[in-house]
């Protein structure tokens, strides 16, 4: 009885190690993919609005699913091992009153310029993540940005997981000379063994232009 009690408690332990060296891969997945996504999105807003200098800060009192702003653009980055689902939160006021300029002629209608403005964005953006993951033979294709309402964001479930697949948020605001614009990130990994190659993508190297599938 002694003996057979003994190896139940070394398959426990043996489990428990286990659960905990999987647990430590997910949340180093987690912590590099929010260093790729934070350096990504600096990267393309500088060159997006010309030039200008910003910088990626936390958002204190943000939780998966909350709502950040009045409007939001979206897209999906979907692959065979992962999913993005990508959103950038702003407000009309700001797009007009930082970047009007830059979008169109000032007798223009407004707010489908400034969604416009921000989807182009989103393209960008995502389209630079989906280089990044392609250099580690991560295949994904990207969605055409979709508009919505921010308060939407209250049915979102952005609930962590780590079985059947590996799910988490990540949210964080954009600060430069044109205020401050949110982004959030719900990603999903349908396979664990993404994770080391998510592991060795350069945050601060964008590969080579490549076509890009669309869907």
């Amino acid at each position: 009885m002694e003996y057979d009690q003994l190896k139940v408690n070394a398959v426990s332990a043996d489990s428990n190690n286990v659960k905990c060296e999987t647990e430590t891969h997910i949340l180093d997945a987690q912590q590099h993919m929010s260093q790729v996504l934070r350096t990504t999105s600096i990267e393309q807003i500088e060159q997006f609005v010309g030039g200008a200098t910003s910088s990626a800060v936390d958002i204190d009192y943000y939780t998966p699913g909350q709502v950040l702003a009045n409007e939001l653009v979206l897209l999906t980055i979907s692959g065979p091992e992962l999913q993005l689902l990508v959103k950038i939160h702003f407000n009309y006021q700001q797009i007009r009153s930082r970047f009007r300029s830059r979008v169109s002629h000032a007798s223009a209608p407004l707010s489908r310029q400034d969604v416009d403005f921000i989807k182009e964005l989103g393209n960008q953006f995502c389209g630079a993540i989906c280089r990044k993951l392609a250099s580690q033979d991560i295949m994904a294709g990207l969605s055409i940005p979709l508009s919505t309402r921010g308060y939407y964001e209250i049915y979102a479930d952005y609930t962590h997981k780590t079985s059947p697949f590996i799910k988490f948020g990540e949210g964080w605001g954009l600060e430069g000379d044109f205020g401050t614009l949110y982004f959030s990130c719900y990603s999903e990994l349908s396979n664990p063994q993404v994770i080391p190659k998510i592991l060795a993508i350069n945050p601060t190297e964008d590969a080579p232009a490549q076509d890009i599938d669309f869907f």
